[in-house]
């Protein structure tokens, strides 16, 4: 309809291999997979979105479950420009905690960690604000900043340098 949407797409996640990180030395790597993604967006109004989507891995890799809620308001400032705000959370169950935080028994000696076995919840939170400017009917320039948070046994997990990050995005695409 008008204000809802519903997707399905497959992506390709690919994984961990700890041989490209000295520090995870020990670590099972995180097997390469494909996941199923269902998202559903609603349009409040105008301006505002809410989205919820599922990601599944489908080859039964270990890589489990993350649930994702997203809401997000769209400034047009102008009628080449907008500008969009954005603030969302995801979970993992309990098999996509393991394979992305957790380090097993059998790995701990040699990876040089205790052994730590996440449980399901909230990993992540998310704040950030986008740019679009279309240069032409054909040419859009897009960038953004966002803001990342670990929580619960995400940020417990030895693995984990930092609680925290930045992330900035900048573009040219060309659109028909």
């Amino acid at each position: 309809t008008d204000r809802f949407n519903l997707s399905l797409s497959l992506n390709i996640d690919r994984g961990r291999d700890v041989a490209e990180t000295d520090r995870l030395h020990g670590v099972p790597d995180v097997l390469a997979t494909l996941r199923a993604r269902l998202r559903a967006r609603y349009y409040l109004s105008d301006r505002w979105t809410a989205v919820l989507a599922a990601s599944q891995d489908i080859l039964g890799r270990g890589r489990g479950m993350e649930l994702d809620g997203w809401a997000g308001y769209r400034w047009p400032v102008s009628e080449a420009t907008r500008v969009d705000f954005g603030m969302g959370m995801s979970w993992g169950n309990s098999q996509f905690m393991r394979s992305q935080y957790g380090i097993p028994e059998s790995a701990a000696i040699s990876a040089g960690f205790p052994a730590f076995q996440p449980r399901a919840g909230l990993h992540r939170s998310d704040i950030g604000v986008d740019v679009a400017h279309a240069l032409s009917r054909s040419w859009v320039v897009f960038g953004g900043v966002h803001y990342s948070q670990l929580h619960g046994d995400a940020r417990r997990s030895p693995m984990t340098l930092r609680s925290g990050g930045v992330s900035a995005t900048i573009g040219i695409a060309w659109r028909n």
